[in-house]
């Protein structure tokens, strides 16, 4: 009886020219794992992508490894992610992603979500997402009070997350 010894792969990186190309020719912002971001048209580039066994911060820090050699190179980028450990853990770790080339924010969207599993409420939800994307200090201030007059709780949970990462209005330089 023959043994075939089979070999799997376990983890995959693609990009492809032309997206790579459009890329370039496109605002420089990425968004990464479930954080979309659309044009006018209402349409997604894809750049890149990776198959790997699990998402760990291995597998993040190796892809986003890739993506900044292969793809970005040395282009200053804006990068719109989510909670996930292993692209957080990347970003702030490898020099490849580290300010001024890469500016990581976290997504208003997943920033909401989270808040909604914690504290279901449609008026911290309303506000959550006033506060993320105002950019005057005023209605700041006013989301904030109306936020902690809520549930104090659930402001202390929205406090906890870097200003500069979520926030319009402490992203000074609008990343």
């Amino acid at each position: 009886m023959a043994h075939h010894m089979w070999q799997h792969l376990s983890i995959f990186f693609s990009a492809f020219g032309p997206a790579i190309n459009a890329f370039h020719l496109c605002r420089p912002i990425i968004s990464i794992d479930a954080c979309h971001l659309r044009d006018a048209n209402n349409n997604i580039l894809l750049v890149s992508y990776a198959i790997v066994d699990e998402e760990t911060t291995h597998s993040w820090s190796w892809f986003l490894y890739q993506f900044r050699h292969f793809v970005a190179q040395d282009r200053q980028l804006s990068v719109i992610l989510d909670w996930h450990q292993g692209i957080i853990h990347a970003m702030e770790n490898l020099e490849e992603w580290k300010e001024p080339v890469g500016y990581h924010r976290f997504c208003l969207r997943h920033i909401k979500s989270n808040l909604m599993k914690k504290y279901k409420s449609v008026r911290l939800k309303s506000f959550c997402w006033d506060i993320g994307s105002t950019t005057q200090k005023r209605k700041f201030v006013k989301y904030k009070k109306q936020i902690k007059a809520i549930n104090l709780e659930a402001w202390q949970y929205l406090d906890q997350i870097d200003k500069s990462q979520w926030y319009l209005f402490y992203d000074e330089n609008h990343r």
